[in-house]
Formats: C-alpha cells, sequence, structure tokens
C-alpha cells in the first residue's frame, strides 16, 4: 500500500531588513529556500519587509503588522535605539 507523505507544517515568518542593504536578504532568502527544499516536516513562509531601521516608528509598524499577521518575526540589522524600542514593546505569550 503505497501513502501520501504528510504535508509539512508551514511556519509564518516575517524578517525586516534595511533596505540599505542587499546582501543580508539575498543570503536569507537563499537560506530559507535551500532548508524548505531540505526539510520535510517544516516549511518557512517568509514575509519581508525592507525599510529604513533607524527609524523605531517603521520598524514598530512593521512588528505590529507581522503580530497581527500571527506571524514569529525576526528583526535583522537594526540599529541600537529601534531594538530597544522593539524589546520594550515585545511581550512574547
Amino acid at each position: 500500500m503505497h501513502t501520501a507523505a504528510p504535508d509539512p507544517y508551514n511556519i509564518p515568518i516575517g524578517m525586516i531588513f534595511d533596505q540599505k542593504d542587499a546582501e543580508v536578504p539575498n543570503f536569507m532568502r537563499r537560506y530559507v529556500h535551500d532548508y524548505n527544499e531540505r526539510n520535510n516536516d517544516f516549511r518557512l513562509n517568509t514575509t519581508v519587509v525592507n525599510l529604513d531601521t533607524g527609524d523605531s516608528y517603521n520598524v514598530s509598524r512593521a512588528c505590529e503588522y507581522f503580530g497581527k499577521q500571527k506571524l514569529l518575526y525576526c528583526c535583522v540589522e537594526l540599529h541600537f535605539a529601534s531594538l530597544v524600542t522593539q524589546s520594550c514593546g515585545f511581550y512574547p505569550y
């Protein structure tokens, strides 16, 4: 008897990158693609936002959007002030 392989669990992840840097987002996209090709149990579904990470208001809005979409998010390349602003408002449940 042939049984079909189960569908992988989808893990939604939001990523924030500085709009001035193209290398890190490209690396992350490639890494996620390679991960999804290798892993049969979990599939990473990414939402990418490119913005000025020095602007803490925009970073906060992006993280708020990710929260409303029920995405796990990873903030990458944040300036220190933006990181402090976000860490003060992030309460994982």
